[in-house]
């Protein structure tokens, strides 16, 4: 099968994966039950636990662990086909997750009202203060490497 056949398929794959994402969506926000504050703890674990709301989440845990298959099939097919190349990959990943480390050790993890309200474990406010703190990280330092690699280029002639 030739490139162009590939890149045609991986498009209406992606196509048909926005659509269902975005009728899964609609239909979360169309079951609206009302203001989150007014509901009762009944009412919240129902509205989970029904149609939309697990349909939409299913779908969401069903992308994450296809992508996670997907990378790890990728990575054993690189390892085998070109093992330099792929203990480059490694290393990169050994990198995002050492960093994350790091932000976790610093994230603060303050507790407010709402997360004690609904009973968020302090761990996982910081384990989502560290995530965001890699984002932002790995954002700026890929602006960084936008603006220095003209720089090298120009210095390298």
């Amino acid at each position: 099968m030739g490139n162009n056949k590939v890149g045609t398929i991986l498009n209406i794959v992606k196509f048909v994966l926005a659509i269902l994402g975005i009728v899964l969506v609609a239909w979360v926000i169309g079951s609206d039950p009302g203001p989150v504050s007014e509901l009762t703890v009944e009412e919240k674990e129902e509205f989970i636990a029904g149609g939309p709301m697990s349909g939409s989440m299913n779908y969401a845990l069903g992308i994450i662990i296809v992508g996670v298959i997907l990378i790890v099939g990728f990575f054993i097919y690189n390892l085998i086909l070109d093992t330099k190349k792929a203990l480059k990959s490694v290393l990169g990943y050994a990198f995002a997750g050492v960093a994350f480390l790091v932000f976790y050790m610093f994230a603060g993890g303050e507790m407010t009202p709402v997360a004690m309200k609904d009973g968020i474990d302090e761990g996982t406010i910081k384990a989502s203060e560290a995530g965001l703190y890699l984002a932002i990280f790995s954002i700026a330092l890929g602006f960084l490497a936008m603006l220095i690699s003209p720089l090298f280029r120009y210095l390298k002639n």
